[in-house]
C-alpha cells in the first residue's frame, strides 16, 4: 500500500501531486490545509494541532482525528510515518515536509532514514526537489526534467556505483565521505540513472 503524508510547509505547486486510489492518506497537524486545497478527504489526522486555526479543522466526520500532547518526543510528521508503517505500507510519500523550520527539515531527513531501516520506499516532495535516503542496494530514477542529482554520503563514508550520470567517477565508481560533499551538483546523461549504494548510506536529492 502507498502511504500519502502531508506536513505543514508551504507547497509552492500541487500541480505535480497525484494520489493513487486506494492509498492511505494522513495530514499531520496543519497539513490538513494542503488536503482542502487538493479536495482530498484524508483517512486520518494527527498531531498536537499547536499550528492549525479553527478554520482548518475537519469538518468531515469520517477523518479519524488523533490528538496527542504537545509535550512528545515524536514530531507530527513521525507519528504520521508510524501510522502508515502499522498500515503496512511499503511506499510512503511526503508533501509538505521541506522548508519553514531548518530543524524539522533535518529532522525529516532523519525520518527518511528511519523509513528506509524498515525495508520501505520513502521520499520527500519538496520545492523543486525530490529527496530519497539510499541504503546497500540499486536505486532507479527517471529523469522528469530534474536538474541536478546530488548523491551525499550519510555515513561516515559510502562507496557507490553510478551508470546515466554526467560524471560518472572511475568506471563508474564514486567514494564519498560525510565530511566533503564531493556527489553535489551531477546531472543526468540519459533519460535514467541507477545508483547503486554497495557500502554505507546516501541521501539524493533530485533537483528541477
Amino acid at each position: 500500500m502507498i502511504g500519502y503524508i502531508f506536513g505543514g510547509a508551504d507547497i509552492d505547486d500541487y500541480s505535480r501531486i497525484e494520489v493513487a486510489k486506494g492509498a492511505l492518506v494522513i495530514a499531520a497537524d496543519s497539513g490538513y490545509r494542503h488536503c482542502k486545497e487538493l479536495g482530498i478527504v484524508p483517512d486520518r489526522m494527527i498531531g498536537d494541532f499547536d499550528s492549525i486555526g479553527d478554520d482548518c479543522l475537519p469538518e468531515d466526520t469520517d477523518i479519524e482525528v488523533i490528538s496527542v500532547s504537545k509535550e512528545k518526543d515524536d514530531t507530527d510528521l513521525l507519528l504520521a510515518v508510524r501510522e502508515c508503517l502499522m498500515d503496512h505500507c511499503s511506499d510512503i510519500r511526503i508533501y509538505g515536509g521541506d522548508g519553514g523550520r531548518m530543524g524539522h527539515t533535518i529532522a525529516n531527513v532523519q525520518i527518511l532514514r528511519s523509513i528506509a531501516r524498515f525495508g520501505c520506499k520513502g521520499k520527500i516532495y519538496g520545492n523543486g526537489f525530490e529527496m530519497v535516503f539510499g541504503t546497500k542496494g540499486m536505486h532507479n530514477f527517471y529523469n522528469y526534467g530534474y536538474r541536478y542529482v546530488s548523491i551525499l554520503a550519510m555515513s561516515n563514508n559510502a562507496d557507490i556505483e553510478v551508470r546515466g550520470l554526467k560524471y560518472t567517477g572511475v568506471d563508474g565508481h564514486i567514494s564519498l565521505s560525510s565530511d566533503y560533499p564531493k556527489g553535489v551538483s551531477n546531472e543526468f546523461a540519459d533519460s535514467s540513472c541507477s545508483i547503486e549504494v554497495i557500502s554505507g548510506e546516501v541521501l539524493i536529492i533530485l533537483e528541477y
